[in-house]
């Protein structure tokens, strides 16, 4: 029975009747905890015996009695062996100043360690002992043991000794625990014995009186003697800033709680704020959100959270800065002294709490400075930097040191960091089982040992009294809605709820409830919202109405309205090809503001790796345009080469063309489409006198010139795939925006843009980048990486590389999701919408060659006019026209449309397509037509006295039966075999040699002089004489002697108005490098082998074309690029 020890003052470390016997342990949880309270103590000793100041570690010494007779089952003495505190305490126990005695019922109990025995024996009733220390020549004893027999003399003898007050040491008379309301009741002399008993608005409502202006104070523990030591938050006391230091269980969390509740309990919420940040993003500071002093608590301020929050607190210090110059005030208390809180703008104290500091610092070296210039500046501006780590060491600087003036430090693992902060290791060995124990250091003065008081302890007093339920009503702050009732709900539902979250449910009522406690404004905006969209119309915390939103109201009015529509026309100054598509974040100037792309600026790149957003802004951009810009205002060309992501898009009224990477023949007629609408608004702005397309618009905003959007999203595969296009592209750049012509790339590297084009590009933005280095070149220097948010990236803004949120197109609710919406589903609503309400008006003309052409379109097209019959075609006139000498040219022949559905015609001069031509086309693929449309088209133009054909078929076909009758065609010739053949090109020489001479005799140098010279009129006819010779492969391959023919025909004819058109269905083999070099021009209809291509175009795309549309085929004039035409049908049926 050892319960008469627990009046053994050497078994007592409390001095409270409470806490007699605290050493002793007779329950397996109680023994538990002496185990470990015991390894802790012997390892602090360890820790001190190697500190040379730490003075002797062996006192007070200490004895460990194990009484292992009677055992329970479940006694934690049973595995003594595996104890740590055992096995230090046997191993190193003379040195630490410990030992141990085991009273155990058997010798082979006894652990191996022990370096002597007694053993006790009764013999004839006299108990006996013998003693035996281990080792040669050990000291050995043999005796009567002595024995208390009477029962209570040992509980007597303890009482006796319980009434002799051993010596203190300094310190030992502080409570080892004390509460928040135990501390406060300390201080005023008055039982604050629950939450509610505070006067906190009388409080609150004194420190805002000006005469009351001081700096502050809170009480946070007790000292030697139980003295109450508070915090005097003045440099020329305790300081304005401190640093606090403690381990795991030490109490520093509790700490910070009993300062920002000890402050919010005297100052009203005008006078003091709290901003609260956990840079690992712990949970810790969340209890405080509804306190109405807290204006903000940061869930982390690793990476740019950080650099945020940082660049806003040098914000609000430069506005305070500004305030007391504008005041000519020294400090925050003066400004507060002359009423200028309640005259002017408000000024309270701002406390910056930062817990985890020291990982901050060794992560992000560069916050040093940050801390650095709140610490040195701070004081008159009223801000204050409280940092709270659990292992200091290596962290503090002498900057940090010299400006921080107060520190505590709880109980923390090394002496190293315990020296950090006091220059001394004492704080790495107070005891483990005193939370809340800890020396307060002010400048270079003598630590101070303080018990630190406990806000967060559990309260155990009466529930209703406390805090009776009521139902608050909410009181709104710009930190967001503080729903009070829900706190008082949260408190109620624990079991035990603590003293600090009543008395923040407490103040946040009164706060509620007053209309003279001010909600208090946040010093800088909340961060960026993870998600946003268009039509988004409040933000998460927003109370009163966002000035940002929405970032765009006529989307909303697309999807609400019933009816909806481009009412009003783009006002071409202030509005036109400008769409708000997100938020920027500006912590500097304590702002977020719309992010406006305008392309009025410049082009716009946007980079950054997969799966980050660049789609998705491309989608945002284009919706943001398309709502606010009529199809008549706005064409769209897309090449989405980037996974299909923008197909949602393609069904806009205003996309004139969607490229995929695999449609050659779309993406090259984009390209051109760019060419001839650059081509046609430069022409237009220098015969209007007007610098741009814009400034035209603004003058003519009911028939404007449409802005052309091009989005290329996945600029690295378009350079990839069509590397040619590039130059083009470069320069399209150069000249498109004056014009009216803009571009915005996507990219995954910035290095996938050529650097010409690069420069040219103003306007860039970027999201995640895989390295931090990759961001200088896009936007400038930056603090930190991207968080891994969709969306958020980098924008250059003023000069300044400043953090961006991207919203969605549209708003998901609810009810959309139940409904089966995605974003990608509900943005193809909103383009359904936009289709249904632009009807049968004009839409952008796509760039899409057409695949059937009749030749009366192909005129209408031309001339720019409406042909309803072939009566419509003023032939006489344009016959009367052609005989004039005034109109003499080369012939010109339209023939179908190229790419971007522009009219190509053959110009018959040599400077320009040459004057003789080859065709190759295998059967159905629309070789007769084109031979049709040329004589067609030649002869409605043209005068019979101005131009006449010589058609021929070798093999005796009806390909010509359709023109035999026309006046122009002089000879038709069904059959070129044999003689046959040799009489035609003998007639052809004769001919020839004719012309050669009349030219001679009137001195004129080719056809068209003649002509100029009316000598057509005057003297001898010289029409021109087109020879059309189809399937001449097979004529030159059973008659080689006609290649003499031909070559004479193409190397003469020129000048001589003879110009020869040679048609085949298989040119390989017999096109010779003189026919090539004479013939410049080359039309390759689908053929069959990829030979028969290479022999007109060198390459063999023509073998390639589709076989369902008639036609298709390509064009090459010498060795110029081919280029992709749909050819006119002269033969089709007619219906008109």
């Amino acid at each position: 029975d050892w319960d008469w020890a627990r009046w053994l003052p050497h078994c007592n470390t409390s001095r409270n009747e409470s806490g007699k016997g605290d050493l002793l342990a007779f329950d397996p949880r109680k023994v538990r905890r002496t185990w470990d309270t015991l390894q802790a103590e012997l390892q602090r000793r360890a820790l001190r015996a190697q500190d040379e100041d730490a003075g002797d570690v062996t006192l007070p010494f200490l004895v460990v009695v194990v009484d292992a007779l009677s055992q329970a089952a479940d006694s934690p003495l049973h595995s003594l062996s595996t104890e740590a505190a055992v096995a230090l305490l046997l191993t190193r126990g003379a040195q630490l100043g410990a030992a141990a005695i085991f009273v155990v019922p058997e010798r082979d109990q006894i652990p191996s360690e022990c370096r002597a025995i007694i053993e006790m024996e009764m013999v004839n009733n006299c108990p006996v002992f013998r003693y035996a220390e281990i080792g040669l020549n050990s000291m050995r004893y043999d005796g009567v043991a002595d024995v208390i027999s009477e029962r209570d003399a040992n509980l007597r003898f303890a009482r006796k000794l319980a009434s002799k007050m051993v010596r203190a040491t300094f310190g030992a008379d502080i409570a080892t625990s004390v509460n928040l309301l135990e501390l406060f009741s300390i201080l005023d002399n008055k039982n604050y014995d629950r939450p509610n008993a505070f006067p906190i608005l009388q409080w609150w409502r004194e420190s805002r009186k000006a005469e009351k202006s001081e700096w502050l104070r809170v009480p946070i523990g007790l000292m030697a003697g139980n003295k109450v030591r508070s915090l005097t938050y003045a440099a020329d006391i305790d300081g304005v800033h401190g640093m606090i230091a403690g381990t795991t269980g030490s109490g520093k969390s509790e700490l910070l709680i009993t300062i920002v509740v000890g402050l919010a309990l005297r100052y009203d919420p005008s006078v003091v704020n709290f901003v609260l940040a956990d840079y690992k993003g712990g949970t810790a500071f969340d209890p405080f959100k509804p306190l109405p002093h807290a204006v903000d608590v940061v869930s982390s301020l690793s990476g740019l959270a950080g650099v945020r929050t940082f660049t806003a607190t040098k914000a609000e210090m430069n506005r305070r800065s500004k305030m007391l110059a504008e005041t000519n005030t020294k400090h925050i208390v003066h400004y507060r002294q002359k009423n200028l809180h309640e005259t002017r703008e408000p000024f309270p104290f701002l406390f910056i709490i930062v817990d985890e500091f020291a990982e901050m610092v060794k992560e992000n070296p560069e916050f040093k400075g940050y801390l650095d210039s709140i610490t040195r500046l701070g004081r008159a501006l009223g801000v204050s930097l409280i940092l709270a780590t659990q292992r200091p060491a290596g962290v503090v600087t002498d900057q940090m040191r010299s400006n921080i003036k107060w520190r505590i430090c709880l109980r923390v693992e090394t002496a190293e960091d315990s020296r950090e902060l006091l220059k001394r290791s004492d704080a790495a060995f107070l005891p483990n089982n005193i939370p809340g124990r800890g020396y307060l250091q002010v400048g270079n003065e003598n630590i101070e040992l303080l018990q630190l008081a406990r806000a967060g302890a559990p309260y155990t007093g009466d529930q209703e009294a406390a805090e009776p339920p009521v139902i608050w009503r909410t009181r709104s702050n710009l930190s967001g809605t503080v729903d009070v009732a829900a706190v008082a709900a949260r408190s109620a539902a624990a079991e035990v709820p603590t003293i600090s979250d009543l008395l923040i449910a407490l103040m946040a009522r009164l706060a509620a409830e007053n209309d003279d406690v001010v909600p208090q404004k946040k010093p800088w905006p909340d961060p960026l919202p993870v998600k946003l969209a268009l039509d988004t119309e409040r933000l998460p915390g927003d109370v009163k109405p966002n000035p940002n939103l929405p970032l765009n109201g006529a989307v909303i009015d697309w999807m609400e309205e019933e009816e909806p529509d481009w009412r009003n026309p783009i006002d071409w100054h202030e509005r036109a090809m400008r769409a708000r598509i997100g938020l920027i974040d500006d912590p500097a100037n304590a702002r977020q503001i719309p992010l406006t792309v305008d392309f009025n600026r410049g082009h716009v790149a946007v980079f950054g790796g997969s799966g980050w957003g660049k789609t998705f802004l491309l989608r945002t951009l284009i919706t943001s345009l398309a709502a606010t810009h009529s199809p008549a205002e706005l064409h769209i060309y897309i090449l989405d080469f980037g996974g299909k992501g923008l197909d949602v898009v393609r069904e806009l009224p205003h996309v004139a063309s969607y490229a995929l990477p695999s449609q050659d023949e779309r993406v090259t007629a984009i390209m051109r489409r760019i060419q001839d609408e650059l081509e046609q608004r430069k022409a237009l702005l220098s015969q209007m006198r007007t610098d741009s397309i814009a400034e035209y618009n603004a003058a003519h905003p009911q028939k404007p010139v449409p802005a052309m959007l091009i989005v290329i999203d996945n600029f690295m595969e378009l350079r990839e795939s069509y590397e040619p296009l590039i130059p083009e592209l470069t320069t399209y750049l150069r000249d498109g925006r004056a014009n009216g012509i803009y571009f915005i790339f996507t990219s995954q590297q910035p290095s996938a843009i050529p650097n010409k084009m690069f420069n040219m590009i103003t306007e860039r933005m970027t999201f995640r980048l895989p390295d931090v280095s990759e961001y200088q070149g896009v936007v400038g220097r930056v603090g930190s990486q991207l968080p891994e948010i969709g969306g958020r990236g980098f924008i250059q803004y003023e000069g300044e590389a400043l953090e961006m949120q991207i919203a969605l197109p549209l708003t998901l609710s609810v009810e959309d999701e139940q409904a089966g919406l995605d974003n990608t589903k509900k943005l193809a609503v909103l383009v359904e919408r936009m289709n249904k309400a632009w009807g049968d008006r004009p839409r952008p003309q796509s760039v899409d060659l057409v695949k059937a052409l009749s030749l009366m379109e192909l005129f209408e097209l031309l001339d720019k006019r409406e042909y309803k019959s072939v009566l419509d075609f003023p032939i006489l006139d344009w016959w009367r026209e052609s005989r004039k000498a005034s109109k003499a040219e080369w012939i010109k022949a339209p023939i179908g449309l190229v790419t971007g559905n522009k009219v190509r015609s053959i110009v018959f001069d040599q400077n320009v397509d040459g004057v003789h031509g080859m065709v190759a086309g295998t059967t159905g693929s629309g070789k007769s037509e084109l031979l049709l449309t040329l004589v067609a088209g030649i002869a409605m133009r043209y005068d019979p006295s101005v131009v006449n054909f010589i058609l021929a078929d070798y093999k005796g076909g009806s390909a010509f039966t359709p023109v035999e009758a026309l006046p122009h065609a002089v000879d038709i010739v069904t059959n070129l075999q044999g003689m046959a053949g040799a009489r035609t090109f003998t007639a052809m020489r004769a001919e020839m040699n004719r012309r050669s001479a009349l030219l001679a005799v009137t001195s004129t140098k080719h056809i068209v002089e003649y002509r100029q010279k009316n000598l057509h009129e005057t003297r001898e006819p010289f029409p021109f004489l087109f020879v059309i010779v189809d399937e001449f492969a097979e004529m030159v391959k059973e008659n080689p002697e006609f290649k003499g023919n031909l070559d004479s025909i193409t190397r003469l004819g020129r000048a001589l108005g003879l110009f020869l058109i040679l048609a085949t269905q298989r040119p390989a083999g017999v096109v010779t490098d003189q026919m090539r070099s004479n013939m410049k021009w080359r039309v390759c209809l689908r053929v069959e082998t990829g030979a028969d291509s290479r022999e007109l175009l060198r390459r063999e795309d023509a073998a390639y074309l589709p076989n369902t549309v008639p036609g298709r085929g390509y064009i090459q004039v010498g060795n110029d690029n081919i280029e992709l035409m749909q050819v006119a049908r002269a033969g089709g049926p007619y219906s008109g």
